[in-house]
């Protein structure tokens, strides 16, 4: 397949000129429910008030350095108060634009801290990319040949305990880090499951617009995904690898050695999906909403 960089460039661009703007009708609509009416009405207006300071200041996160841990939380609050599921007749629906918005900002901003965190972590203690596994940095204009056989090469090399990169060491993210990604346009995720996996999955939602790589094809017709991955390589979007499963057993782990050793990624870049599909799938049904804003 083509993946269509230009769209991916588009999306952020798109996703910045988007703003919520409270209706007056909303703002001055009459809330029914007694006790809860004063809490959402000074929610509502602190929120209206902050719209145009910055997630922090929307989400009402005064610490110095927020975590993902405090973002959810704070949403959570907010969402009782102002999600169309939740609150009913209280629910100011342009008011909770603000707030999800808001929130898969700073899950963005946020998720991508941590992971880089948790990369120099990993890194300090000793779990880096090893200096004695050779690298082939593949371009677009190897032939079928060579691509082929420096695959075949890394694949002996790494039954022998000799390539630089290894499943473990590819730090993973939550199937939120990736919706978030996902939505602010900073991430493509590369589908790594076999031919057949895919042909038979009947669940869904799927992992939207992601890119094919199965480790079959990389394997078996490498060359046939040159042009794909090294437009990908160029790019400066975060890549994260999935499975059926998930796991350092799975086939995105390897692949994500594979994108590293032979093509030449930034290992920095390349991030495992927690849990793989079946994460995705379990987290999707469990926030229908933020699923259906990736769509």
């Amino acid at each position: 397949m083509s993946w269509d960089f230009d769209e991916l460039d588009g999306l952020e661009a798109s996703r910045a000129s988007q703003a919520f703007v409270p209706s007056g009708a909303a703002h001055s609509r009459s809330v029914l429910g007694g006790g809860h009416e004063p809490e959402i009405e000074r929610s509502r207006r602190r929120i209206e008030a902050s719209m145009h300071e910055g997630w922090q200041k929307i989400l009402g996160l005064n610490l110095r350095k927020p975590d993902s841990a405090s973002v959810r939380k704070a949403y959570h609050s907010l969402a009782l108060l102002h999600h169309p599921d939740k609150s009913g007749s209280h629910a100011d629906i342009e008011t909770f634009k603000i707030v999800h918005k808001a929130y898969t900002d700073a899950m963005a901003t946020v998720s991508l801290q941590e992971s880089t965190s948790l990369l120099a972590g990993v890194t300090g203690t000793g779990c880096s990319a090893s200096d004695h596994g050779r690298k082939w940095p593949l371009g677009s204009s190897w032939s079928k040949e060579l691509v082929r056989a420096a695959v075949d090469e890394w694949e002996h090399d790494y039954d022998d305990g000799n390539v630089n990169s290894v499943p473990d060491c590819i730090p993973e993210v939550e199937a939120i880090e990736l919706a978030s990604w996902l939505q602010a346009g900073k991430c493509v995720a590369a589908d790594c499951r076999e031919a057949i996996e895919a042909k038979y999955e009947r669940r869904e939602p799927l992992i939207p617009k992601a890119l094919r790589v199965g480790f079959g094809d990389l394997r078996a017709l490498p060359h046939t995904l040159l042009n794909d991955l090294s437009q990908l390589r160029r790019s400066e979007y975060h890549i994260v690898v999935f499975s059926t499963h998930g796991g350092t057993s799975g086939n995105c782990g390897m692949c994500a050695a594979l994108l590293i050793d032979v093509f030449g990624f930034d290992a920095s870049r390349i991030w495992r999906l927690e849990e793989g599909l079946d994460g995705w799938i379990a987290w999707a049904a469990a926030n229908p909403s933020s699923q259906i804003n990736l769509l």
